[in-house]
C-alpha cells in the first residue's frame, strides 16, 4: 500500500490551508492510501504525528510526501529535501511583502523569505507543483517550477461541516432582519493590509450615504497583534467616513457564529488586492449569498459568473452595485442561484478529492490502491 504524508507547520481549526490537509486525508484513505499528516503544532481533532518523525513513516522511494506551502518553515524545507521519495508540492500562496511592509517589518522580512524559499524548494526538484488555483501555478512557473509538471486542484473545505451545523443563536438574534432596518453586508477573512478593508470602508460608507442610511457592514477575521498601526488607520477612516454605528468588527467567531452571519446576510462583498484562492467566496456560493468582488489575484478564476466582478476597486461603482441588488431583488436571486450552481459543479469537495486523486495516479501510476 502507497505511503502517503501530509506536511504542514500547523494546523487549526477554521483555517483554509488545514481544512486542506485534513480533505486530503480523508480523500486519500478513503481511497486506499496509508496516509498520516505530519505537523510541529496542532488544534484538530483528526490524529497528527510530530513532523520530526516523517522519515519514519515514509520509507519508500515510491511513498509519497504532499507539502503544502504557505510560508518558511526550516524544518519543513530540511525534511523536504532530504526525503527520497515522491513529491508534491501543495502552493497556497504567500502575500507579496508590500502589504505589511508599512505596519510590520517583522511580517514583510517573513513574506519574502516565504518567496525565497519556495523558490529554493522549486528548484531541489518535485514530481509536481500543485496550486489552488491558475493564478498560484503562475507563481510557482515563474519562480523555476517547470509548466509540464504542474497542476491546479482547488482547496479542499469545511463547507459541507458549516452547511449542517447548529446556528449559534445569540448571533442569529442580534442580526436578525425585524430587528435591522437597512441590509447587511458581510466579509470574512484575515483582518490583514491586503483584503482592501480601507477600500471596503469607504464603498460602504457611499452605499449608506446614497443608497441604505441603516445598512450593516460585518466584518469577521481575526487580527493579528502586530498590525496596531493598521488597526488604528481603519479606526480613523471609520470616523472620517462617519460610519462606526454601521461597522461590526466581529473578530474571530465560531462555526455557528460564521453560518448565522451568512445566514443573515443580504449580500457578500470582498475588495481584497490579492488572493491565491478565496475560499470564503465559496461558503458565500454555497450559502445562496450573492456577492460583489474585486478582480485580483485568482478571485475571477473563483468566482467566475457566479458574482459581480469588477476591474478597479472605485467605491461608487461598488456602492452603486450593491444599491442595484438591494433595488432589484431579482438580479439578487440570479446571483445567489448562479453562485450555488458554480459551487455544486466546480467546488464540491467530491469534485476537488477527483482533482487529487488523478494527480496521485499520476505520480505513481504503478502503485494505484
Amino acid at each position: 500500500m502507497t505511503r502517503v504524508a501530509l506536511l504542514c507547520p500547523s494546523l487549526d481549526p477554521g483555517d483554509a490551508v488545514s481544512a486542506d490537509v485534513r480533505g486530503m486525508a480523508r480523500v486519500l484513505t478513503d481511497a486506499g492510501y496509508q496516509t498520516e499528516i505530519f505537523a510541529e503544532s496542532w488544534n484538530i481533532p483528526e490524529p497528527v504525528r510530530p513532523a520530526d518523525t516523517t522519515p519514519d513513516f515514509l520509507k519508500e522511494e515510491t511513498d509519497v510526501l504532499i507539502y503544502h506551502y504557505a510560508f518558511s518553515w526550516k524544518k519543513g524545507r530540511e525534511l523536504f529535501e532530504s526525503l527520497h521519495c515522491r513529491k508534491i508540492i501543495k502552493y497556497h500562496n504567500v502575500t507579496p511583502p508590500e502589504f505589511y511592509a508599512p505596519y510590520s517589518a517583522r511580517l514583510a522580512e517573513r513574506c519574502e523569505e516565504s518567496l525565497r524559499m519556495l523558490s529554493e524548494l522549486i528548484h531541489s526538484g518535485a514530481d509536481i507543483f500543485a496550486g489552488d488555483s491558475s493564478f498560484n501555478v503562475q507563481d510557482l512557473i515563474d519562480r523555476g517550477a517547470p509548466a509540464d509538471r504542474c497542476r491546479v486542484f482547488a482547496p479542499l473545505h469545511d463547507i459541507p461541516g458549516l452547511l449542517e451545523t447548529e446556528t449559534d443563536a445569540a448571533t442569529q438574534a442580534e442580526f436578525a432582519h425585524d430587528k435591522n432596518d437597512g441590509r447587511i453586508l458581510l466579509m470574512t477573512g484575515r483582518l490583514v493590509p491586503n483584503k482592501g478593508y480601507a477600500a471596503l470602508l469607504r464603498a460602504f460608507a457611499l452605499y449608506r450615504k446614497s443608497y441604505d442610511p441603516e445598512a450593516r457592514l460585518i466584518l469577521a477575521g481575526r487580527a493579528n497583534p502586530e498590525l496596531g498601526l493598521y488597526y488604528r488607520e481603519l479606526s480613523i477612516l471609520l470616523d472620517e467616513l462617519e460610519i462606526r454605528d454601521g461597522a461590526v468588527f466581529a473578530g474571530a467567531v465560531s462555526a455557528e457564529e460564521l453560518k448565522a452571519l451568512y445566514l443573515a446576510a443580504d449580500a457578500y462583498v470582498c475588495l481584497s488586492e490579492h488572493e491565491g484562492f478565496c475560499v470564503p467566496l465559496l461558503e458565500a456560493m454555497a450559502f445562496y449569498l450573492p456577492f460583489i468582488a474585486l478582480a485580483r489575484g485568482a478571485m475571477p478564476e473563483t468566482a467566475g459568473d457566479g458574482g459581480l466582478i469588477f476591474d478597479e476597486p472605485d467605491p461608487a461603482l461598488f456602492a452603486a452595485a450593491l444599491g442595484l441588488l438591494r433595488d432589484k431583488p431579482e438580479i439578487s436571486k440570479q446571483l445567489a442561484r448562479a453562485g450555488r450552481l458554480r459551487y455544486e459543479t466546480r467546488f464540491t469537495n467530491e469534485i476537488i478529492g477527483d482533482s487529487l486523486l488523478a494527480v496521485m495516479k499520476e505520480v505513481a501510476p504503478a502503485l494505484r490502491p
